[in-house]
Formats: structure tokens, sequence, C-alpha cells
């Protein structure tokens, strides 16, 4: 897997969760939910690796849809401080049981059946968004509430380079 190869290049974060979403759009409505993203309303430019990132946002959304029950709204926002941007990816699912909170972000970890671990995934999804974060010089937070939702926020650096991969 080529996780660890960056070609980064000035991009508008807004514009590319845009294009997620859309990408995704046929997904939600087959499960009859709704996606509904708000931009920040300022440009959200920084430097990453276009292909990285869309496939980290399309694990997150892919998640919430896969997480929400038929009906729900999937919202996904950006916004920013003046150094940094976050996405959220909030659904409307059961949640993530305490237990299995801490092991999320683990490479083939599907330990969750209340997450509805029969989706058909590898549990790679998360730990590939977590790094693919991480080597964007940024990192995830999850919100949980159990039986209200989850959200997913990636917090990305604007207007930085990403540091090369060390392997850390």
């Amino acid at each position: 897997d080529n996780i660890s190869q960056m070609n980064t290049a000035p991009l508008d974060l807004n514009t590319l969760v845009e294009r997620c979403v859309r990408d995704r759009e046929p997904d939600a409505r087959n499960k009859c939910i709704t996606l509904k993203f708000s931009p920040a309303p300022e440009s959200l430019r920084m430097s990453g690796d276009r292909v990285q990132l869309v496939r980290a946002l399309d694990a997150l959304i892919e998640n919430a849809i896969a997480f929400s029950p038929k009906g729900a709204t999937v919202e996904i926002t950006t916004r920013s401080d003046s150094e940094r941007a976050q996405v959220l990816v909030r659904d409307e699912g059961e949640g993530i049981a305490p237990d299995v909170l801490p092991h999320i972000f683990e490479r083939f970890y599907r330990g969750d059946p209340a997450r509805g671990s029969d989706n058909g995934g590898m549990g790679l999804g998360l730990a590939y968004t977590k790094r693919i974060a991480e080597l964007h010089s940024g990192h995830i937070r999850v919100l949980n509430t159990l039986f209200q939702g989850t959200t997913f926020q990636p917090d990305l650096p604007l207007n930085a380079d990403p540091v090369a991969a060390s392997g850390a």
C-alpha cells in the first residue's frame, strides 16, 4: 500500500470535501440517507495529497452512511480558525461502545457489532484515515455519544507543507 507516498499540491479543502460528498450521494440515496454539506464560508487553502485526502474523506463518509439508520441525515461540515481546518462527519447511528472506542483506529479492527461490522469492510478505513491525517501534520478526533451518533473530525493545517513521511 502506497499510503506513505505523498504527492502534495495546493488545494481547497471545501472543494475537495464537496466532491467527496457528491461522489457518495448515490450510496446515501440507496439507503434513504440525506447527505448535508455545510462548507466553511472562507476558502480552506492547504497543501495536501488530493488522492490520499479523498481516500480518507470517502472512508469517513462511507462509514457514516453505513452506520446510520434508514432516513437519517449525515452532516458533513468544514470550518477553520486561522491556522487549522476541521472536517466534521456526523452520523445518526448507535454510537461506538466505550470498550471499543480505543481500538477503532487499529488496522483490521472490526469488533463492534453495533457499528454493523457485517457491512463488508475490512477494518482498514479508519486506520488509513488516521495515518493520512498524520502524514498531513494533522490528527483525528472522535466525538461519540452512545445511541446518539458519532462525529469524526480530522484536523489539518492550513497553508502548510506536510512533513515528509518519516515512518512515524
